[in-house]
């Protein structure tokens, strides 16, 4: 049976939400449904797989804007979420079909068939440990406003809608904030093996359990909010390292990269951290590095972790949210804490014991393969089906 799939997600272009969008739709496409993504970018990708692509009007001219200082990125930020929630909002409203199912991925619309919490926004402003003034005066952010608000108002007008997460422990979040869902879904992501692959180079590095320690180290962090994903503690950790540790730094849209060059100059390791920006094709610098860093503080399911693994590289990431649920502490990668100490410490565990890294490589690559986007995509077909039966009977 073939089905009318409207999926929805701002910025799909390079988010992990938008990888979950481009890869299940993808598979759905292929089994014969009609599927249309609705963005503010364009998805090259999805159009050039026969994927209906709808973009919001306005929408890449504000991506592709580059306003200097952070009022005015936080004005377009807010502009963009703003205008794509009202614009898609309506949208959907006035031309989706009845016989559509919409799944409306981390509630970037005001309606939908299938919420997607990709991230829960009341549950990371509630477990943030700053002090009382610097944690409430993210209210005063009008991103962080409209987020918080918009998520709460698509709960308590979530009835008759199926609600999933891209982990336990982002459904259990959400869990907290609703009462009118005792049946709450969830469906990991997934990762593609083929296009995350470990290099010929890292193959025989494995084959011959080697690492040459006069070669740099290479540790990745890759995210966009700094604060949030702990860059810090990953460029103070590098001043407790051996010169020949590198850092290299990909994304950073909405941070300020200069505060952190300064960080790196204030610890003085500025001539061994590379800020490289946003890059679409991250599989090289997965495969280039020995280990993936991401000392966040908080996260759902934390995709550039799955990569990393496909790629053979270990993931040293924090125990919070979904982590815990593929990362196996000293198997495939370590959990670190949010402290430089902690994270040089196990850093330089695996400079020590070259053995133990090309254990946890050759595992981070099988971790991978048991996380296909097949699978994912499957999952949510049965939720299509669940809504497409439901709506069939209420006609």
């Amino acid at each position: 049976m073939s089905y009318c799939i409207l999926q929805v997600g701002r910025d799909v272009a390079d988010t992990g939400g938008g990888r979950v969008i481009i890869e299940t739709s993808s598979y759905m496409r292929k089994l014969g449904h009609e599927v249309t993504i609705l963005s503010d970018v364009y998805v090259p990708a999805a159009d050039a797989e026969g994927i209906h692509v709808i973009v919001a009007p306005f929408g890449p001219k504000l991506k592709e804007w580059r306003p200097k200082g952070k009022v005015l990125r936080t004005v377009r930020h807010f502009t963009q979420i703003l205008f794509f929630t009202a614009w898609a909002t309506a949208y959907i409203i006035r031309n989706s079909k009845n016989d559509c199912v919409v799944i409306n991925h981390n509630l970037e619309v005001l309606t939908g068939d299938v919420l997607v919490f990709h991230n829960v926004f009341s549950a990371e402003y509630r477990d943030c440990k700053h002090g009382f003034i610097r944690k409430n005066i993210r209210w005063f952010n009008p991103v962080f406003s409209l987020r918080i608000l918009r998520e709460r108002f698509m709960l308590a007008f979530s009835k008759r809608r199926i609600i999933t997460a891209v982990s336990r422990a982002t459904r259990d979040e959400v869990r907290t904030f609703t009462r009118d869902h005792d049946d709450l879904r969830y469906i990991n992501n997934g990762v593609n093996t083929s296009e995350f692959y470990p290099t010929s180079s890292q193959i025989s590095e494995i084959e011959n359990v080697m690492v040459e320690h006069a070669k740099a180290f290479i540790m990745l962090f890759v995210g966009h909010e700094y604060e949030g994903k702990g860059l810090r503690f990953a460029i103070e950790a590098l001043a407790l390292m051996p010169n020949n540790v590198r850092l290299i730094v990909l994304g950073g849209r909405g941070s300020s990269q200069s505060k952190y060059k300064k960080i790196a100059k204030h610890c003085d390791v500025e001539n061994r951290v590379v800020f490289l920006g946003t890059i679409l094709d991250t599989a090289h610098y997965y495969q280039l590095a020995d280990v993936l860093i991401l000392p966040s503080a908080y996260e759902t399911w934390a995709l550039v972790g799955l990569e990393a693994m496909a790629c053979g590289t270990p993931a040293l990431m924090t125990p919070v949210g979904g982590i815990t649920e593929y990362l196996v502490n000293g198997k495939n990668g370590l959990f670190i804490d949010r402290d430089p100490q902690d994270i040089a410490n196990k850093v330089q565990m695996l400079l020590d014991d070259p053995e133990q890294l090309n254990r946890m490589r050759l595992n981070a690559r099988e971790t991978a393969l048991c996380h296909s986007w097949d699978k994912v995509a499957e999952q949510y077909l049965l939720l299509v089906h669940e809504v497409a039966k439901e709506k069939a009977r209420s006609a």
